[in-house]
């Protein structure tokens, strides 16, 4: 509901997926998908994400909060190509009191259940599942009338695991930005 995602939208250690396919559009004279697209597809995962769990952009838009892109950092392994099916994987990888990382995953080869995908240490991605391009973002939290930075709502902080990691309860994940 409104007040436990308060424009978070993501939960500690659940693996969100975002299922699409390669149109047209989105490719180049070679079939291949324009390497900024993959941050399109990133951002069309986290919305439907937000939306799932209850909390669409706009919601937190009416609230007077935004989330803004700090950071963006982007492998790419394999080229996505015309009319292939992938998948787009989400995990929350870090978390600070006004900003967090979301690690993000695009891959045609899913090949493991989400319970596995669940599983798998955040730094075990890389070597588990075949992937085509791996994303790390982090995402600021913006009150909109001053445009700065501003603390997590209590309820968010709880689901976004901030006062776990005050009291050590995370060791297995990773918790501090870069």
């Amino acid at each position: 509901m409104l007040n436990s995602f308060w424009g978070v939208g993501m939960k500690w250690g659940k693996t969100y997926c975002y299922h699409s396919r390669v149109e047209f559009e989105e490719v180049d004279a070679l079939k291949t998908v324009h390497h900024p697209v993959h941050l399109k597809y990133c951002e069309r995962a986290r919305t439907a994400t937000m939306r799932d769990e209850d909390y669409p952009f706009l919601e937190m838009l009416s609230n007077g909060f935004a989330l803004v892109i700090d950071e963006a950092k982007i492998r790419y392994r394999r080229p996505l190509t015309y009319g292939d099916e992938f998948r787009v994987y989400s995990r929350l990888a870090a978390v600070s009191t006004a900003s967090f990382r979301v690690r993000q995953l695009v891959t045609t080869h899913p090949g493991k259940s989400f319970d596995e995908i669940d599983d798998l240490d955040l730094d075990l991605w890389e070597q588990e599942l075949q992937w085509n391009s791996l994303i790390d973002l982090v995402l600021v939290h913006v009150d909109l009338e001053t445009l700065k930075p501003t603390a997590f709502h209590n309820e968010a902080q709880d689901v976004l695991g901030v006062r776990a990691v005050a009291r050590e309860e995370l060791k297995s994940r990773r918790v501090r930005l870069s």
